[in-house]
């Protein structure tokens, strides 16, 4: 139907249908029509190419893209791509809501410089660039970031550089997530383990001096000393 409605508007046709082959099966093809005239009849020269292959690779890259998308927009830890100039080109929404942002959307427009609107100390960007151009990719890069509403919080991310076959930077990819309470344990305990260690060191100069006070030699220093403290008061 398709075809005969653009014949009629056209007097040509170029298009991808599904034909039938005689057992039956289905296969795509690239199908061109045009008028011809043969033996001073009206007919149409027509062409067809088996593009089956070309159309089963194509809906498969549709099916990889779809769950590559699928696995970016609902993926629990934030994955990002930005520019090496600092500014983000795509996020999903856990990337958002991580730094408080209502949309991927909205933090891509807010966020015009990651060093500082992002960063709290804008020296850890410069380091996170230079290990990333000299390495490629960067693990386990720990910081202190700032959530839309100026609260701060710690990230632990992973990135890598992309570059086009000619080896061009075209802008960094990576993952990452909120270690703020992981942090903040992390924090208590040292606290907790100074604490036990100062009580270690009180407990230990305690002992110390228990047992110099204990000493036959301090107790005979403490017996001249009174000794001496009895004559003075008789001197007087």
């Amino acid at each position: 139907h398709r075809i005969l409605e653009t014949l009629q508007q056209e007097h040509r046709f170029q298009g991808e249908v599904q034909l039938k082959r005689l057992d039956g099966t289905l296969f795509w093809a690239l199908i061109t029509l045009r008028p011809f005239k043969f033996h001073g009849e009206e007919v149409f020269l027509t062409a067809v190419y088996n593009i089956t292959d070309r159309k089963q690779a194509e809906e498969a890259l549709k099916l990889a893209e779809a769950k590559y998308r699928s696995i970016f927009e609902n993926a629990v830890e934030g994955i990002y791509q930005s520019t090496p100039e600092g500014q983000y080109l795509d996020m999903n929404p856990a990337m958002a809501s991580m730094f408080g942002y209502i949309s991927p959307a909205d933090m891509v427009q807010s966020v015009h410089n990651i060093a500082l609107q992002i960063y709290v100390d804008s020296n850890r960007w410069q380091e996170f660039i230079q290990t990333v151009q000299q390495q490629g990719d960067i693990k386990d890069f720990e910081y202190q970031a700032c959530r839309q509403d100026s609260s701060v919080i710690w990230v632990s991310e992973w990135a890598r550089s992309v570059r086009d076959t000619a080896g061009n930077l075209l802008y960094y990819e990576g993952s990452c997530i909120d270690i703020t309470r992981r942090k903040q344990e992390e924090e208590s305990l040292k606290r907790q383990v100074l604490a036990l260690q100062i009580e270690i060191d009180q407990a230990k100069c305690e002992q110390e001096v228990a047992k110099i006070t204990q000493s036959d030699y301090f107790q005979e220093l403490m017996q001249e000393v009174e000794q001496l403290r009895q004559h003075n008061n008789e001197d007087f």
